[in-house]
Protein backbone atom coordinates (compact mmCIF):
# COMPACT_ATOMS: atom_id res chain seq x y z
CA UNK A 1 0.00 0.00 0.00
CA UNK A 2 0.99 3.47 -1.07
CA UNK A 3 0.76 6.21 1.77
CA UNK A 4 0.30 9.54 0.28
CA UNK A 5 0.72 12.11 2.91
CA UNK A 6 -1.56 15.15 3.25
CA UNK A 7 -0.78 18.46 2.77
CA UNK A 8 -0.58 19.90 6.41
CA UNK A 9 1.15 15.85 7.50
CA UNK A 10 4.05 17.32 4.54
CA UNK A 11 4.08 20.71 6.22
CA UNK A 12 4.04 19.44 9.97
CA UNK A 13 7.25 16.96 9.14
CA UNK A 14 8.80 19.24 7.74
CA UNK A 15 8.74 21.63 10.50
CA UNK A 16 10.90 20.80 13.38
CA UNK A 17 13.29 18.04 13.27
CA UNK A 18 12.18 15.02 15.94
CA UNK A 19 15.11 15.74 18.54
CA UNK A 20 14.06 19.77 18.84
CA UNK A 21 10.51 19.24 18.91
CA UNK A 22 10.52 16.06 21.59
CA UNK A 23 12.84 18.53 24.02
CA UNK A 24 10.34 21.28 23.00
CA UNK A 25 7.02 19.36 23.73
CA UNK A 26 8.62 17.98 27.27
CA UNK A 27 9.72 20.77 28.06
CA UNK A 28 6.01 21.78 27.71
CA UNK A 29 4.67 19.14 29.70
CA UNK A 30 6.47 19.69 32.82
CA UNK A 31 4.76 23.28 32.92
CA UNK A 32 1.77 21.10 34.42
CA UNK A 33 1.70 18.80 37.27
CA UNK A 34 0.47 15.77 35.13
CA UNK A 35 3.84 13.95 35.27
CA UNK A 36 4.21 14.12 39.45
CA UNK A 37 1.12 12.77 39.41
CA UNK A 38 1.77 9.67 37.47
CA UNK A 39 4.03 7.04 37.82
CA UNK A 40 6.15 4.61 35.41
CA UNK A 41 3.21 1.89 35.85
CA UNK A 42 0.81 3.97 34.39
CA UNK A 43 -0.49 4.00 31.38
CA UNK A 44 -0.64 7.24 29.21
CA UNK A 45 -2.63 8.07 25.85
CA UNK A 46 -0.94 10.21 23.59
CA UNK A 47 -3.23 11.73 21.59
CA UNK A 48 -3.04 13.77 18.32
CA UNK A 49 0.77 11.87 18.68
CA UNK A 50 1.69 13.45 15.18
CA UNK A 51 5.29 11.47 14.57
CA UNK A 52 5.12 10.49 18.29
CA UNK A 53 7.65 13.11 19.15
CA UNK A 54 6.35 13.41 22.66
CA UNK A 55 6.21 9.81 23.36
CA UNK A 56 9.43 9.54 21.66
CA UNK A 57 10.99 12.24 24.88
CA UNK A 58 9.19 9.83 27.43
CA UNK A 59 10.15 6.74 26.38
CA UNK A 60 13.65 7.33 27.89
CA UNK A 61 11.79 8.17 31.44
CA UNK A 62 10.52 4.66 31.61
CA UNK A 63 6.80 5.59 30.85
CA UNK A 64 3.88 3.34 29.22
CA UNK A 65 2.80 4.96 26.66
CA UNK A 66 -0.01 4.21 23.45
CA UNK A 67 0.72 6.97 20.79
CA UNK A 68 -2.38 7.73 18.64
CA UNK A 69 -3.33 9.71 15.67
CA UNK A 70 -5.98 10.02 12.59
CA UNK A 71 -2.09 10.23 10.17
CA UNK A 72 -0.75 6.86 9.32
CA UNK A 73 2.00 8.52 7.73
CA UNK A 74 3.14 10.35 10.45
CA UNK A 75 2.84 7.65 12.96
CA UNK A 76 4.96 5.28 10.74
CA UNK A 77 7.66 8.37 10.55
CA UNK A 78 9.44 7.85 13.86
CA UNK A 79 10.56 3.92 13.75
CA UNK A 80 11.65 4.41 17.43
CA UNK A 81 8.17 4.44 19.25
CA UNK A 82 6.37 1.14 20.15
CA UNK A 83 2.52 0.90 20.71
CA UNK A 84 1.12 3.40 18.09
CA UNK A 85 -2.42 2.98 16.88
CA UNK A 86 -4.20 5.01 14.47
CA UNK A 87 -7.33 6.18 15.65
CA UNK A 88 -10.36 8.65 15.16
CA UNK A 89 -10.17 11.42 18.36
CA UNK A 90 -14.09 11.96 18.35
CA UNK A 91 -14.65 7.93 18.75
CA UNK A 92 -11.43 6.72 21.08
CA UNK A 93 -10.89 2.79 20.36
CA UNK A 94 -10.80 2.26 23.81
CA UNK A 95 -12.28 0.70 27.01
CA UNK A 96 -13.51 3.24 29.71
CA UNK A 97 -11.20 3.68 32.75
CA UNK A 98 -8.03 2.78 30.90
CA UNK A 99 -5.40 5.73 31.24
CA UNK A 100 -4.11 7.74 33.89
CA UNK A 101 -3.22 10.43 32.17
CA UNK A 102 -3.55 11.89 28.58
CA UNK A 103 -1.34 14.59 26.45
CA UNK A 104 -2.96 16.91 23.86
CA UNK A 105 -0.32 18.55 22.57
CA UNK A 106 -1.69 20.78 19.60
CA UNK A 107 -4.48 18.55 18.27
CA UNK A 108 -7.50 20.53 19.16
CA UNK A 109 -6.99 23.21 16.97
CA UNK A 110 -7.26 20.56 14.29
CA UNK A 111 -10.64 20.28 14.69
CA UNK A 112 -13.63 21.09 12.50
CA UNK A 113 -15.88 23.49 15.09
CA UNK A 114 -16.25 23.41 18.80
CA UNK A 115 -18.88 20.65 19.18
CA UNK A 116 -16.02 18.62 18.26
CA UNK A 117 -13.40 19.69 20.44
CA UNK A 118 -16.34 18.93 23.19
CA UNK A 119 -16.46 15.67 21.64
CA UNK A 120 -12.86 14.81 21.80
CA UNK A 121 -12.72 16.40 25.25
CA UNK A 122 -15.50 14.06 26.70
CA UNK A 123 -13.98 10.64 25.32
CA UNK A 124 -10.38 11.60 26.63
CA UNK A 125 -12.80 11.62 29.58
CA UNK A 126 -14.52 8.31 29.08
CA UNK A 127 -10.90 6.61 29.32
CA UNK A 128 -9.63 8.25 31.76
CA UNK A 129 -9.38 6.89 35.01
CA UNK A 130 -10.75 8.37 37.70
CA UNK A 131 -8.50 10.89 39.51
CA UNK A 132 -6.69 10.87 35.92
CA UNK A 133 -4.73 13.97 34.27
CA UNK A 134 -5.57 15.56 31.17
CA UNK A 135 -2.56 17.99 29.37
CA UNK A 136 -3.36 20.21 26.93
CA UNK A 137 -1.21 22.55 25.12
CA UNK A 138 -2.78 24.67 22.30
CA UNK A 139 -2.26 27.99 20.74
CA UNK A 140 -2.69 30.95 23.04
CA UNK A 141 -5.10 33.88 22.30
CA UNK A 142 -2.14 36.38 23.21
CA UNK A 143 -0.86 39.40 21.84
CA UNK A 144 2.19 37.98 21.12
CA UNK A 145 0.72 35.18 18.84
CA UNK A 146 -1.73 37.50 17.16
CA UNK A 147 1.51 39.54 16.46
CA UNK A 148 3.28 36.73 15.21
CA UNK A 149 0.39 35.59 12.95
CA UNK A 150 -0.04 39.05 11.26
CA UNK A 151 3.96 39.56 10.81
CA UNK A 152 4.08 35.93 9.31
CA UNK A 153 1.08 35.89 6.99
CA UNK A 154 0.49 39.79 5.96
CA UNK A 155 4.19 40.60 5.71
CA UNK A 156 7.36 38.91 3.76
CA UNK A 157 9.00 37.80 7.09
CA UNK A 158 8.01 34.23 5.98
CA UNK A 159 10.37 34.52 3.51
CA UNK A 160 13.55 34.54 5.62
CA UNK A 161 14.35 31.79 5.96
CA UNK A 162 12.98 28.05 5.24
CA UNK A 163 11.99 27.91 8.60
CA UNK A 164 9.89 31.10 8.49
CA UNK A 165 8.48 29.71 5.58
CA UNK A 166 7.39 26.40 6.64
CA UNK A 167 5.29 28.58 9.60
CA UNK A 168 3.68 30.43 6.81
CA UNK A 169 2.57 27.55 4.91
CA UNK A 170 1.59 25.66 7.63
CA UNK A 171 -0.32 28.98 9.36
CA UNK A 172 -2.17 29.14 5.46
CA UNK A 173 -3.13 25.39 5.79
CA UNK A 174 -4.42 24.99 8.95
CA UNK A 175 -5.64 28.75 9.56
CA UNK A 176 -9.81 27.50 8.98
CA UNK A 177 -9.41 25.72 12.48
CA UNK A 178 -6.49 27.35 14.05
CA UNK A 179 -8.39 30.76 13.77
CA UNK A 180 -11.91 28.92 14.76
CA UNK A 181 -10.48 27.60 18.01
CA UNK A 182 -8.86 30.74 19.22
CA UNK A 183 -12.09 32.09 18.56
CA UNK A 184 -13.57 29.74 21.16
CA UNK A 185 -10.74 30.15 24.03
CA UNK A 186 -13.04 31.83 26.08
CA UNK A 187 -15.78 29.27 25.61
CA UNK A 188 -13.40 26.10 26.03
CA UNK A 189 -12.40 27.38 29.64
CA UNK A 190 -15.71 27.96 30.60
CA UNK A 191 -16.65 24.46 29.49
CA UNK A 192 -13.41 22.98 31.38
CA UNK A 193 -14.86 24.92 34.68
CA UNK A 194 -18.03 23.07 34.28
CA UNK A 195 -16.69 19.51 33.11
CA UNK A 196 -13.06 19.03 34.79
CA UNK A 197 -11.35 20.10 37.30
CA UNK A 198 -8.30 22.68 36.85
CA UNK A 199 -5.31 21.77 38.13
CA UNK A 200 -3.04 24.03 36.12
CA UNK A 201 -3.99 26.50 34.08
CA UNK A 202 -1.28 29.26 32.39
CA UNK A 203 -0.37 31.28 29.61
CA UNK A 204 2.65 31.59 27.50
CA UNK A 205 4.06 33.61 25.07
CA UNK A 206 2.13 32.33 22.35
CA UNK A 207 0.97 28.79 24.07
CA UNK A 208 -1.97 27.75 26.67
CA UNK A 209 -1.43 25.24 29.38
CA UNK A 210 -3.74 22.97 30.66
CA UNK A 211 -3.97 20.13 33.40
CA UNK A 212 -7.44 19.06 33.92
CA UNK A 213 -8.35 16.10 36.42
CA UNK A 214 -11.33 14.03 36.21
CA UNK A 215 -12.68 13.48 39.70
CA UNK A 216 -15.96 11.33 38.88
Amino acid sequence: MVLVMKEWDVLFSNLDSIDFSYRKNLNRLKRGPLLSKTTKDDLILDLFCGRCDTSYGLRDYGYKIISGDISLKLLIMNKDVKNKIQLNSLLLPFKNNQFKGIIIQGGLHHLDDFDQIVICLREAKRVLKSNGYLFISEPGNTLCLKIWLFLIKKTKLWKISSYSKNWHDLYKAEEKTHSLYLSNTSKLIHYLKNNWTIEFHKVGLVTEFFTLKKDD
